[in-house]
């Protein structure tokens, strides 16, 4: 007698057939690094854990996880099944993902049998991405008053209308964006809050139909900050994570954790005061705001953009003062004041004593950047210990999780990624690399026009090789001293280095060039040549 076959035998047993059987019905190559990609992964969310995937380029990582991640979660009871959070670090993959991996993936499933319902995946993101619709109509009153002039700009609200989605609408200006998205305070007071179009997709978004839910990095850290601080999570409570791009998620770490008092936040604060007939706070704002870009304005010696901050009498009486102001303008009544502006100042003021004193914590710096009418200027503060921030924020909840990029580990030694993920703190942890299934020195090629090489260099000083190590590095000199470099791995991708003064025409050539040698290459080979080089 047999024992019978477990959740997570089956789970496995499913994964080859998807693979070998119902993906190669449909076109797919059977790629053994996927397959085992797939499985490392499914190992992961049953025992809890969290992995570490270097996956090759064209490995086909996105259906390994989008395959684990259903087959785990049909083995559970249905009471227990929750959605899986997809993170990336562009909206190109994030697109991908929901119009193309998943619909392909949904319905090679239901035609076999594995599921009965389609995959319901949605996109999270902030609101001010989305229209709200009350902003969106008085918009359009403004625009249609001012003539034939503005009847371009007329259509692109019209295109609003009847697109919830603002990144969907490219051609739309940064300016109207802000003056139809959906704004920070949005009650239920509201004219339209029950035909709000906003409202309706959040409410689907927490659906229980969701079996995914995809965001970026920045909203994936966002939610975790609402959670640990009691607020009201940003995403569904969730059962697995998985971060694509993983390698970009600790340099989001460090974007939202710096804490900054910024000059153009202090005049914008000032502007809303006087708007709002708060003329004497405004006054007062705007003194200490002109204090403060004096006492940090960037030294004429200074090229640097960023500079350690150093405690001056200068600068410290000029964040004295802005504390005291602010407290003196947060005494007047809420009513007072603009709706939102007492929380933002507020922010302002608590952030002062960071960078008045000396916590060893944090590493504070001064940066500049232009602006419309000078240099604006930026205090900041970011924590000395990134890693643990990410730990407390992700992993510290030991739900399993799967991060996967083509750049996590040097060789196999993926204990760079490990520190800089806060991963080296107890967590169970599991790495696989896998290389890339791609012939690189066949399938790739790089161009450089014989007008812009320096003739005058020899070409055994222009190509260095770097014995034993897989590395072959093409170096070229140009002429007024800029360096070209591109280097060939094994198993790895080709990087091209430009200069930021290379002409487009250029660029374009070694486009075409390409293009042209990926079709002649699949001309030969019998295949069609509209997917494009891998």
């Amino acid at each position: 007698m047999t024992n019978p076959e477990t959740g997570y035998e089956k789970a496995h047993r499913q994964a080859e057939q998807i693979f070998r059987e119902v993906f190669s019905a449909r076109g797919m190559n059977v790629r053994e690094g996927q397959i085992r990609l797939c499985h490392a992964m499914l190992d992961t969310l049953f025992g809890r854990d969290v992995a570490l995937c270097d996956a090759g380029v064209g490995l086909g990582k996105t259906y390994a996880y989008l395959v684990a991640c259903i087959l785990w979660k049909l083995q559970k009871p249905h009471p227990m099944q929750r959605p899986v959070v997809i993170s990336t670090a562009s909206i190109t993959l994030q697109n991908a993902i929901l119009e193309e991996y998943i619909p392909f993936l949904s319905d090679a499933l239901i035609q076999n049998g594995y599921i009965r319902e389609p995959i319901c995946a949605v996109l999270r993101k902030g609101k001010e991405r989305f229209v709200c619709d009350v902003r969106l109509l008085i918009r359009q009153k403004q625009i249609s008053a001012r003539g034939k002039r503005f009847r371009k700009r007329a259509t692109m609200l019209g295109e609003a209308k009847q697109c919830l989605d603002l990144d969907r609408l490219p051609n739309l200006p940064h300016y109207e964006r802000r003056l139809i998205c959906v704004p920070s305070h949005c009650g239920r007071s509201c004219i339209a809050h029950t035909d709000c179009r906003y409202r309706q997709y959040l409410k689907a978004s927490n659906g229980p139909s969701v079996t995914i839910q995809v965001c970026n990095h920045n909203y994936l850290l966002a939610d975790t900050a609402h959670r640990q601080n009691g607020w009201t999570p940003l995403l569904k409570d969730y059962q697995a994570l998985v971060i694509d791009e993983a390698h970009k998620l600790p340099e989001t770490v460090r974007q939202m954790n710096t804490r900054r008092i910024c000059s153009a936040e202090l005049l914008a604060y000032e502007k809303m005061l006087t708007a709002g007939h708060c003329g004497l706070s405004a006054q007062k704002l705007r003194a200490v705001t002109r204090e403060f870009l004096a006492a940090f304005a960037p030294p004429e010696t200074k090229a640097e953009r960023a500079i350690p901050l150093k405690q001056t009498k200068v600068g410290t009486a000029a964040l004295q003062h802005l504390d005291k102001a602010i407290g003196e303008i947060l005494k007047q009544r809420p009513e007072a004041m603009p709706r939102g502006l007492r929380g933002k100042l507020s922010a302002v003021q608590q952030l002062i004593p960071l960078f008045l004193g000396t916590d060893s914590t944090f590493v504070r710096y001064l940066t500049w950047h232009r602006e419309t009418g000078g240099i604006g200027v930026e205090l900041c503060a970011v924590p000395f210990d990134l890693p643990k921030c990410l730990f407390s924020a992700l992993w510290d909840e030991q739900k399993p999780a799967i991060l996967t990029s083509r750049t996590l580990a040097a060789g196999e030694d993926f204990s760079h990624a490990e520190k800089r993920m806060g991963l080296d703190r107890g967590t169970p942890l599991r790495t696989l690399k896998v290389l890339s299934p791609f012939d690189y020195k066949k399938n790739c090629m790089l161009y450089f026009p014989e007008s812009r090489r320096c003739k005058s260099e020899p070409e055994e000083e222009r190509i260095a090789r770097k014995e034993g190590t897989g590395v072959q590095e093409y170096i070229q000199q140009m002429p007024d001293g800029r360096t070209r470099i591109q280097r060939e791995v094994e198993g790895g991708s080709v990087t091209i280095y430009f200069s930021e003064k290379d002409d487009e025409d250029t660029l374009e050539k070694v486009k075409s060039m390409i293009m042209d040698a990926y079709a002649e290459r699949k001309h030969r080979e019998g295949k069609p040549s509209n997917s494009g080089p891998q």
